[in-house]
């Protein structure tokens, strides 16, 4: 994942190169990072914040579906999940408690594109990472 203009400081726009596939990520509206939009070869897929003020709840959007990416508890940004069913879902945790620069990450959702997941694992970076 990178920053498409590091030396201006500006986190609206990145691009990541996951598998031989190059995805483009920008803020929907300047200066308003509650939605973003992830573009791959295959998808669209729109970023939300459900809630105004509120980190924890996100809403990614892609081919008329809707997941809810979440933290388990509202203060606690360590632990992010969506659930499709019992037994597909995808999960992203620290490694290391209250160190947020390593992550591990679960993926048991086959029936959710690339895009979907990047998305996800995108907004949890950028909003754990420091901004200065």
């Amino acid at each position: 994942m990178t920053i498409k203009w590091p030396f201006r400081n500006d986190w609206t726009e990145w691009t990541v190169d996951h598998r031989n596939a190059y995805y483009h990520i920008r803020m929907r509206s300047s200066r308003n990072p509650v939605q973003w939009e992830i573009t791959g070869d295959n998808y669209r897929v729109s970023i939300r914040q459900k809630w105004l003020n509120d980190p924890s709840q996100w809403v990614l959007s892609y081919s008329n579906k809707h997941l809810m990416w979440r933290t388990e508890y509202p203060s606690d940004l360590e632990y992010w999940f969506f659930e499709l069913s019992e037994n597909n879902f995808f999960e992203m945790w620290t490694e290391i408690q209250g160190d947020l620069r390593d992550w591990a990450i679960n993926d048991k959702a086959a029936t959710v594109p690339d895009e979907v997941k990047i998305a996800a694992i995108f907004i949890t970076v950028y909003l754990t990472s420091p901004k200065q």
